[in-house]
């Protein structure tokens, strides 16, 4: 999730990056390429800026850290391209549910940082929980897909499905 009018600015980059050597390297700078979420780049350039102009930001500034869980099993069991999709659902579900003002970044791995602007403790609560659950509910589906195909690809070994216990 990025701001709308961020997220207007990097389709027309995106647009352009095919013709332009210099904005093709702007957009690999700060944005991620496996989930289109903003990188940990922008992140400090966006927290330098931030706490610049506190003041302008009004309401509160609430900093959601989120790891997801068992990724590294994920990708043992079933495959890297299982895992990738498993960011892009979380990713997904984050601009699903919070506000288009919020900012998400993919700092690590599968570790992820929302600052959630304007906005109140419980309402940042309610909102995560609601995107754990559609996330579980997303990856148990895609995990169970793929662990079908995965079965009929591979008939002599079975492995138990994987169920998804949410964030850290």
């Amino acid at each position: 999730i990025r701001s709308i009018a961020f997220a207007k600015a990097i389709r027309k980059l995106q647009d352009k990056t095919d013709n332009d050597p210099i904005t093709k390297r702007m957009y690999r700078r700060y944005i991620d390429p496996l989930t289109g979420c903003n990188n940990r780049r922008f992140l400090s350039m966006y927290f330098d800026w931030l706490f610049r102009s506190e003041d302008r930001c009004g309401g509160g500034i609430y900093f959601v850290s989120i790891d997801t869980n068992h990724m590294r099993a994920i990708n043992d069991s079933w495959g890297h391209k299982c895992g990738d999709r498993s960011l892009e659902i979380v990713v997904n579900e984050l601009g699903n549910n919070f506000q288009s003002t919020d900012l998400c970044f993919r700092y690590g791995g599968d570790e992820f940082l929302v600052i959630a602007k304007h906005t109140n403790k419980n309402t940042v609560l309610s909102t995560i929980e609601k995107v754990q659950a559609r996330y579980c509910e997303r990856v148990d589906d895609h995990i169970s897909e793929a662990c079908k195909q995965y079965l009929e690809r591979e008939t002599s070994s079975a492995s138990s499905p994987y169920h998804c216990e949410g964030f850290a």
